[in-house]
């Protein structure tokens, strides 16, 4: 009977102090992992009963300071990114996301979704890595008026990356684009007369043919003894002939023709998918009707005459 009772008396203290210092250590430290995981960096694991946990609680503890140092750092170094930079951190570990202030606007967020993302780790990854899919080949995805490119990376439990705002420089670069291809347009273009050049006429057919097998007309065209103009009636008077006959050409023939002035009194027509030789002719004097009629009303010398040549398919006409 004493035997008995003995081993029941053993087994009720060996229980109750199994409860009382494994148990209860196991479960109050399990209360404060659940409690930091969860986002609550206030915690602090100390042994209650059992000292053999003293030294399970200090790594614990050691943990939970790495992790909380981490994320002051993390949060000292989004303070400094500028406007059009931003940063972000998923500490899966402790369910804590860290972001630069300007991220919502970077992403063009309402208050709804950015509050629905900036709580869960594991949304804001996955919103993250679903813009990175529909980066084009330049790595930018248009959003929201903005220009952005995401660069994000995994490394165990964590999710982390930068937001770069390329707004300006892609505006930047547009501007520079067209400031360069309005110098090239000018570069390409008669001062006097407002018509290309020989180096935007020659530039301009070769461009046609490059993207059409169709053949065109070319028309030659000039003033002959136009020297007589400039020695009797001075340059200026002859700049206006240049300029009128440039305008004469204009009118004459349609906008998608190429028309050029390669020399002094020298002009070029391209003329694009016309084979009737009947219509250039049809064209052609009507050209040097109109010019032969501001000649004679501006009393121009006599000797003033108008050369044409016209080829069609290479063969001279």
């Amino acid at each position: 009977f004493f035997i008995t009772l003995l081993l029941f008396a053993l087994i009720y203290i060996l229980k109750n102090y199994f409860k009382k210092n494994i148990v209860e250590e196991i479960s109050f430290m399990k209360t404060n992992v659940d409690k930091l995981v969860s986002g609550d960096k206030d915690v602090e694991f100390f042994v209650q009963n059992n000292e053999k946990f003293a030294k399970l609680n200090q790594s614990l503890n050691d943990l939970k300071r790495s992790y909380g140092y981490k994320a002051n750092r993390m949060s000292k170094i989004i303070e400094f990114t500028g406007v059009d930079f931003a940063m972000f951190e998923c500490l899966y570990a402790i369910d804590t996301n860290l972001f630069s202030k300007n991220i919502p606007i970077l992403l063009g967020l309402d208050q709804n979704k950015w509050l629905e993302l900036k709580t869960e780790p594991k949304k804001f990854e996955n919103y993250i890595l679903e813009l990175e899919k529909q980066m084009n080949d330049e790595h930018l995805i248009e959003l929201n008026g903005r220009y952005l490119s995401i660069y994000s990376y995994q490394w165990e439990d964590e999710f982390f990356g930068v937001i770069m705002d390329c707004t300006k420089d892609i505006h930047k670069n547009t501007i520079l684009q067209n400031r360069l291809e309005q110098i090239e347009t000018s570069s390409q273009i008669d001062t006097l007369t407002n018509i290309y050049n020989r180096k935007g006429f020659e530039s301009h057919v070769r461009q046609y043919f490059d993207n059409h097998l169709t053949e065109g007309i070319l028309l030659s065209f000039d003033l002959d003894n136009f020297k007589c103009i400039n020695d009797n009636l001075g340059h200026q008077e002859g700049d206006k002939v240049l300029q009128t006959i440039a305008q004469c050409l204009k009118e004459s023939f349609q906008n998608q023709d190429i028309i050029g002035r390669i020399g002094g009194d020298e002009f070029l027509i391209f003329i694009k998918d016309i084979y009737d030789k009947e219509i250039v002719r049809e064209k052609a004097n009507a050209l040097i009707k109109k010019i032969h009629e501001y000649v004679t009303a501006n009393n121009y010398p006599k000797e003033i005459s108008i050369s044409m040549g016209i080829h069609i398919d290479n063969r001279p006409e």
